[in-house]
């Protein structure tokens, strides 16, 4: 491989068209070197796309480049969950034990990553999780081998266009709706101020050009998913409001028209996003459209994102290591070698006595090298083994005990929530008061919830039956709040 440049690349493909926009290597700026697009009509299945992106790579020099590459949204399947813990291993166990609850596979066919996103009033964690499917992870990175290149991270289309909001309007105080329109689908997002409270993403192939050919089908196509996305939204909001304006990003066409055709049909402020080139310090003159998904992956490839999922697979990440470890170990060797020869010389050993030395360094450089990485993954293995084996009374502990004791059936726990060296808060809903009541007595025989007691209960009628609704508070004991302290 030749000479590396100081320069980033954040790739974008789909069926219609490649996109890349190049950045220079700076923690404090996005200044823009380059800007470079190819459309056309091609297919994973017959290995057009991967010639077409081949041929991209070979005309652009990207091989020399630091790459990043960027998943979309309607790929994958993303969630944002609430967790009561902000710990990132805590979470990234949670998100991995509860996967199979999100999508129809088994944990281990998917590529996971998480990011957190903000944090409730009871200080829980907002998480955006994300699960694609193995075969969709690899498929994208066959392409990209085929073409010559290796991502150094594979990043989530909505966590960059989630950066690209908060940096590219700074303060906002609008709920807004942003539609990205690429050559593979449209994905929504909806920002309440600096919160993301919403996101759909839907597969479409259309060039989004509203005065083209198709232009009629795009635009109903667009109306349609617009409608059933602020709908939504509306729906599973907290407070059933709508949203206050629209804004369009798209790396392939100019969006004044179909800023005016939406507006006109949904009666909403629409605008194309442009407060996303604010995110650039020099060179957005080479942009020629709103890319605001690649501006969002610079953002994120330069450090500058508090939004960041990952879907290289652990395979390669953990290839990286050894990698990494190998050439730690050959410095190493080197610096040994260095070393024996200066002694040799300074002590002007023989030159049989100081080849015989070589020899023997080099085949110990050579025997070590292998059991490097092994060594090291033990030895984190025992490390995080040691940490979890030294604590007690987690959240998840707690959260198996108090389960523990509810009634088999005719008793739902709505909401648990733990407070660190104060205790935790069970709220619920019940057929009985009886069983309520049993509940709280199978807690006080615990000897941990000895000190559980019953807040309130409220009696209220759902589809012509009687639901209790209840809540229990169970403060630590003195020794428990020692021990948490």
């Amino acid at each position: 491989m030749g000479q590396r440049t100081r320069h980033i690349s954040i790739l974008q493909f789909d069926v219609q068209a490649i996109t890349l926009l190049r950045v220079r290597q700076h923690p404090k700026e996005v200044d823009v070197v380059a800007y470079e697009q190819t459309r056309g009509h091609w297919s994973v299945e017959d290995g057009s796309l991967e010639r077409a992106l081949r041929d991209f790579v070979d005309n652009h020099g990207i091989v020399a480049d630091t790459l990043y590459t960027i998943l979309p949204r309607y790929e994958m399947t993303a969630r944002v969950i609430e967790l009561p813990t902000q710990e990132p291993d805590e979470i990234r166990s949670m998100i991995a034990l509860s996967a199979e609850e999100y999508v129809p596979f088994a944990a281990s066919d998917l590529v996971m990553d998480q990011c957190t996103i903000g944090t409730t009033d009871q200080g829980e964690a907002r998480v955006l999780a994300v699960f694609a499917h193995k075969d969709v992870v690899e498929t994208h990175l066959r392409m990209l081998s085929g073409a010559g290149i290796e991502p150094t991270r594979i990043f989530v289309s909505t966590a960059c266009l989630l950066a690209a909001v908060q940096q590219g309007k700074p303060g906002n105080q609008e709920r807004l709706a942003l539609l990205d329109l690429t050559g593979g689908g449209i994905e929504a997002v909806i920002v309440n101020g600096d919160r993301f409270e919403y996101g759909r993403a839907v597969a479409a192939t259309h060039d989004w050009d509203l005065q083209g050919p198709g232009g009629d089908e795009a635009a109903e196509e667009l109306l349609i998913e617009t409608r059933q996305s602020l709908s939504a939204y509306r729906r599973e909001s907290e407070d059933g409001q709508g949203i206050d304006s629209i804004y369009l990003s798209s790396p392939l066409t100019d969006l004044d028209d179909t800023c005016e055709f939406l507006g006109r049909e949904l009666d909403y402020p629409c605008h194309p996003a442009r407060f996303g080139l604010a995110v650039i310090t020099r060179g957005a003159d080479r942009i020629a459209q709103l890319p605001l998904t690649l501006l969002g992956g610079a953002l994120g490839a330069l450090g500058r994102s508090p939004y960041v999922c990952d879907l290289v697979p652990p395979r390669i990440r953990q290839a990286r290591r050894a990698q990494r470890a190998k050439a730690k170990g050959l410095q190493l060797g080197a610096a040994l070698l260095l070393l024996v020869l200066s002694l040799g010389v300074w002590y002007g050993a023989a030159a049989g006595v100081r080849q015989r030395y070589l020899d023997e360094l080099e085949s110990k450089i050579e025997e070590v090298n292998p059991r490097i990485e092994g060594v090291l993954e033990q030895q984190r293995q025992l490390e995080l083994l040691q940490g979890q084996v030294a604590r007690t009374d987690t959240v998840l502990e707690l959260w198996a005990d108090v389960c523990a004791q509810a009634p088999v059936t005719g008793l739902n726990i709505t909401r648990f929530t733990y407070k660190r060296g104060t205790g935790v808060y069970v709220d619920g809903r019940a057929r009985s008061r009886a069983q309520i009541e049993t509940f709280g007595e199978n807690l006080r025989s615990i000897e941990r919830f000895a000190r559980a007691r019953e807040q309130y209960t409220n009696e209220r009628q759902e589809r012509d039956r009687t639901v209790m609704e209840f809540a229990i508070d169970i403060p630590f004991s003195t020794d428990d709040e020692e021990g948490t302290s």
